[in-house]
């Protein structure tokens, strides 16, 4: 089993039909799906046929319920922590050239701390997943290093995926 730790948000995607007029309508093709570096690695593990397990934090709320309705659906795993905080959301404008540009609320799932951790969560975890993002802000960054010694002590590896550029020059 392979299991990733942090963000489940809801994407927004604007991709407009030309270039963006100000002050005016912009016929534009928009998309609403799940999304996060964690949630996206392990939709693409559960899309190879192999077992994902989603460590997450999200917020009691329609989207959080929503998102995680689409990851069972495609059979990942998820151990969700509900947060009073609402669960995140990117909006993601795509320009008719295809640069993308993203303005980000990671919401609920930066607040995961290392005490709502499960050690069971853990059990038959191969490889743990690490997206940079996780290790970008406190509580998360804690959680997911406690996560990484939970993993280790149950035999899994450990994968780091850098992911933004822009967080790590701030990291």
């Amino acid at each position: 089993m392979m299991l990733s730790i942090g963000d489940l948000v809801l994407d927004v995607t604007v991709a407009p039909k030309a270039p963006l007029k100000v002050d005016d309508d912009n016929p534009a093709s928009i998309t609403v799906g799940g999304g996060g570096q964690a949630a996206n690695f392990c939709a693409w593990v559960a899309a190879l046929g192999e077992q994902s397990r989603l460590v997450t934090r999200v917020g009691e709320d329609d989207a959080g319920r929503l998102l995680l309705a689409q990851l069972n659906t495609i059979k990942v795993d998820v151990r969700v922590v509900w947060a009073k905080e609402p669960t995140g959301a990117i909006a993601v404008l795509v320009s008719p050239n295809g640069a993308r540009t993203m303005a980000t609320q990671r919401g609920a799932s930066t607040g995961m701390r290392p005490d709502d951790l499960r050690a069971e969560w853990f059990d038959g975890v191969q490889l743990i997943h690490v997206p940079g993002y996780s290790l970008f802000e406190e509580p998360l960054a804690s959680a997911t290093q406690a996560a990484v010694g939970y993993a280790r002590r149950a035999g899994g590896r450990v994968a780091v995926d850098l992911s933004s550029a822009a967080g790590l020059e701030e990291y």
